[in-house]
């Protein structure tokens, strides 16, 4: 009987000793689960839908902020609003698209030629990335965080007409535009 509970305590030991070497695994892991890391988006995303009134805040060594008013038709992207740099406020226009949780802007101010590149990430609700190319040459890049004034889940909507615009989002605009 001794023999016995020495042979089931040294086969516990090397099984645990086996382990020791072992790496951890993620048990919610798409690869553990044996799915394929390439797996489609989540229904979530292939509905996002961006029409609202965003703002943007844009770090770095001089911050601006942005507020544009967006809308969307299928994955094209179109607004206006303004840039605010200081207390200078300028018009701009936006365009640009969105790819399952990525979307991207171009915003160019109504005067002058500098333009915007902003890469954000609806994942994470509130990040990304910008690159600012000035009319004088200079460039800079940093961080913007967003926020938005819309339901972006919810379903996307274009009207009927041959145009695919909606008719009530001139209506919807906000009053600084």
């Amino acid at each position: 009987m001794i023999y016995h509970r020495l042979l089931l305590s040294v086969t516990v030991m090397a099984f645990f000793l086996s382990q020791a070497d072992a790496k951890p695994i993620d048990p919610l892991s798409p690869s553990q689960l044996g799915e394929s890391m390439s797996m489609p988006l989540t229904q979530e995303f292939n509905h996002v839908n961006v029409t609202g009134a965003w703002s943007f805040d844009l770090l770095g060594k001089s911050p601006e902020k942005m507020k544009l008013y967006l809308t969307q038709n299928k994955d094209e992207i179109v607004g206006q609003g303004v840039i605010i740099r200081g207390k200078e406020t300028e018009k701009a226009t936006a365009s640009g698209s969105i790819s399952g949780e990525q979307m991207c802007l171009d915003i160019k101010p109504d005067r002058g030629s500098d333009q915007y590149k902003l890469n954000l990430s609806l994942s994470s609700l509130a990040a990304g990335t910008y690159t600012a190319c000035m009319a004088d040459g200079s460039s800079r890049s940093g961080k913007v965080t967003f926020a938005v004034s819309a339901n972006i889940f919810e379903t996307v909507t274009v009207a009927e007409d041959e145009t695919g615009a909606d008719e009530d989002m001139a209506a919807a605009a906000p009053a600084w535009l």
